[in-house]
């Protein structure tokens, strides 16, 4: 079938003289960025739907661009790769991994955490993981241009894309060209802003003839109208249901009676000639689908060999060298891999799954994807696999395991805790949908009160988020009111900031009156009732205040925030928020660097409060620690003791960042995710019916809603401030 990978192009596509039919005007744009050779940077989306030609084209670049003598770095999306975190960086950067010993000790810490090849853990940085990619790219060009291609990038994983991204946005002198190629009409994430696109479209009829006349066996008369038809100016549907109905004219009677778009055909006629292929070529091809990595070839399972596979090579499904097998096309491997039934696929995941023990993210994902039902051991895997990825910074991929982990969990309240924290975790992607879509799954489970409002508030930042303002004020002003009645002070008042930042956004009176009688009632303790959480901090007090007010009683607000930021501070950002939004700007940009130089020295990637949520006391005022134990077969690193609070933040940067993830439990109490291998925890647990659990999930809750309040500041900033009257 049609071509993938950026190492040939498709002789199908072709004409008589070689060249790509339908494609002039698209190869010489792709051509000129490589030749003559590239003396600054260029970056290029190209885009398209499933068998238009993108790495055809992206095939013909690299060729053009070795033969000019430009050094090539290429990686591929693979669709089972997109939960592992930085495997697409990985395979990027593979041939030049041996520079980064010549990088900046930092960046080379850094990005060798990321990359899982750090030989001690490294605290996760996004800041110098890209700075990393940055500088590494900047010296693979001393010895000349550089080309990086990045082919189906709509599967690689959110770490490598926003890396990528964020090294792509800082070339400038460097003669490097970015080429990243991904399925659709939209770029993915990360890439779709202020990236030039290039889309692919269908063939013209004249140029879809001509593609159709280039074929070994053209079809004619209204076979010949049948294909045009049904490709619909797809070059890989011309090739194939031209082969197809050239060697079985009877296929055109069944395409009539089954009318299926483009790419469903072509999947169908993958089915079919896998269907036909000898048992043993099925079984390795299988396997070849299910693993969905060059890798497989090393590992030395039986009846996974070179003359196993040879008939589907013969019959252009796959390709075979020295570095493993290839799918001709994604569709391929999608429709090899839904051809069989569940149980000969889940057998196959298992067989992988055994043989890739020593890598822990790839042997839970397969043991996920061969269990039929709720499996807790396999779920406890997958959350060790997140607590793995959040570690190294890999947040959405460690959500998505929490979601599978969800997804398998036997008990409702693990189920909960755990889409709470996938919901946690998938802040990272700035994806409110996804977070919607987890939190009213918590809702349709738990009748835990904490859970729930967890949930609620979590509806209500994806709606401030996607700026749905007015239902995001009436979901965070209610659950704020219900955490307060239920005594969870700290998440009332988290949520009341954050329901304060969206009315500063709207500027309505009406909203920012609602947002004051909520916050007024929070302010006057119920009578005859003692306070189950200390007061807020002065920090929390001034936001909302600042948002809703912030020249009514400016006077008596700036003398509070002179004379706490004149002390230690514990959530300095925020009160550096506060303070931009009172006009005390040379105060404001002193504590935001602060905060700033603090999230770096801990480093904490973006809000993951990976760092934060180890590190926090417990009541008895030690830190708490969940790491998994030493095991030599899964190569867990080693657990280490708790920071102390005494140490300072050089040495306790070093400390354990701990697998444990930012997940509330059920009033139940506090405890290490269960699972199949040891675990040590440290730190007091609650009793059974202990409101500390509560404690713990409002706490990070603040702490993630007022990191949310910063950015709400940030874009709201960006907006011109109205004029108004200062008054002292």
């Amino acid at each position: 079938m049609g071509g993938s990978g950026v190492s040939g192009g498709t002789p199908g596509f072709a004409g008589a003289d070689g060249g790509l039919i339908g494609r002039d005007a698209e190869l010489s744009r792709l051509r000129g960025l490589v030749d003559p050779l590239p003396v600054d940077s260029s970056v290029l989306v190209l885009l398209g739907e499933a068998g238009m030609g993108k790495t055809v084209l992206l095939a013909e670049v690299v060729a053009r661009a070795r033969e000019s003598g430009m050094t090539v770095l290429s990686a591929a999306g693979r669709e089972s790769e997109r939960v592992l975190a930085f495997a697409g960086l990985h395979q990027l950067l593979r041939p030049v991994l041996a520079r980064v010993a010549d990088l900046p000790s930092r960046q080379g810490e850094a990005l060798l955490g990321a990359l899982a090849l750090a030989e001690e853990p490294v605290p996760p940085d996004a800041l110098l993981t890209g700075m990393a990619v940055l500088t590494l790219l900047s010296a693979v060009t001393e010895a000349g241009p550089l080309l990086v291609v990045a082919d189906d990038a709509q599967w690689l994983d959110y770490g490598s894309l926003t890396t990528l991204a964020f090294a792509a946005r800082r070339l400038a002198a460097e003669p490097v060209t970015l080429l990243v190629a991904a399925r659709g009409t939209v770029p993915p994430a990360a890439l779709d802003r202020g990236f030039p696109e290039l889309m692919l479209r269908p063939l013209s009829d004249l140029d879809a003839g001509r593609l159709l006349d280039a074929q070994p066996a053209s079809p004619r008369g209204r076979a010949r109208a049948q294909v045009l038809a049904e490709a619909a100016g797809n070059p890989m549907a011309l090739v194939e249901l031209a082969r197809i109905i050239t060697t079985d004219p009877a296929a055109g009677r069944r395409w009539a009676a089954e009318p299926l778009r483009p790419t469903d055909r072509l999947a169908a006629i993958a089915a079919a000639d896998f269907a036909a292929l000898p048992a043993a070529s099925r079984g390795a091809l299988l396997l070849a689908a299910v693993a969905d990595t060059s890798d497989l070839a090393s590992v030395g399972l039986p009846g996974f060999s070179a003359e196993a596979l040879a008939p589907a090579e013969a019959a252009g499904l796959v390709r075979v060298d020295t570095s493993g097998p290839r799918f001709t096309h994604p569709l391929v491997r999608s429709a090899i891999y839904h051809a069989v039934p569940f149980a000969e696929r889940a057998a196959a995941h298992r067989r992988i799954a055994e043989a890739m023990r020593d890598h822990p993210d790839r042997y839970a994902w397969h043991l996920a994807a061969a269990a039929l039902g709720p499996d807790e051991s396999v779920a406890a895997l997958l959350e060790e696999t997140a607590g793995l990825a959040q570690r190294r910074g890999g947040t959405v991929a460690a959500a998505r395991a929490m979601e599978r982990a969800a997804e398998l969990s036997p008990d409702v309240p693990d189920q909960a805790r755990r889409l709470l924290a996938a919901a946690t975790l998938a802040e990272v992607a700035d994806q409110s949908d996804w977070i919607q879509d987890l939190a009213a799954r918590v809702l349709t489970l738990s009748q835990d009160p904490v859970q729930r409002i967890l949930a609620r508030g979590y509806i209500g930042w994806a709606l401030s988020w996607s700026s749905r303002h007015a239902d995001a004020l009436a979901t965070l002003l209610a659950v704020a009111t219900e955490a307060a009645a239920e005594g969870l002070a700290s998440a009332a008042w988290s949520f009341v900031a954050l329901a304060a930042t969206v009315a500063y956004q709207t500027g309505a009176e009406g909203d920012r009156e609602a947002v004051l009688n909520v916050l007024r009632r929070l302010e006057e303790p119920a009578a005859g009732e003692s306070a189950q959480e200390p007061a807020p901090a002065t920090e929390v007090l001034l936001w909302p205040h600042s948002c809703l007010e912030p020249f009514r009683h400016r006077s008596g607000m700036v003398a509070s925030l002179r004379k706490v930021a004149a002390g230690p501070v514990d959530d300095i950002a925020t009160l550096g928020a506060a303070a931009w939004l009172l006009d005390e700007s040379e105060t404001a940009i002193r504590l935001l660097r602060e905060a700033l130089r603090r999230l770096r020295s801990e480093g904490v990637r973006g809000h993951s409060g990976a760092t934060a949520w180890a590190r926090r006391p417990g009541p008895s005022g030690r830190r708490r620690s969940c790491v998994p134990a030493a095991s030599a077969r899964r190569r867990w690193p080693a657990p280490q003791a708790p920071c102390p609070d005494s140490a300072p933040s050089s040495a306790r940067s070093s400390c354990s960042r701990a697998g444990a993830l930012p997940m509330p439990r059920s009033p139940t109490g506090f405890s290490c995710p269960r699972g199949p291998s040891p675990r040590t925890c440290t730190g007091p647990t609650p009793s059974s019916g202990s409101r500390d659990d509560a404690s713990y999930a409002t706490w990070w809750t603040g702490k993630a809603n007022r990191v949310r309040t910063r950015w709400a500041v940030r874009r709201s900033s960006r907006r011109a401030r109205p004029r108004r009257p200062r008054s002292t």
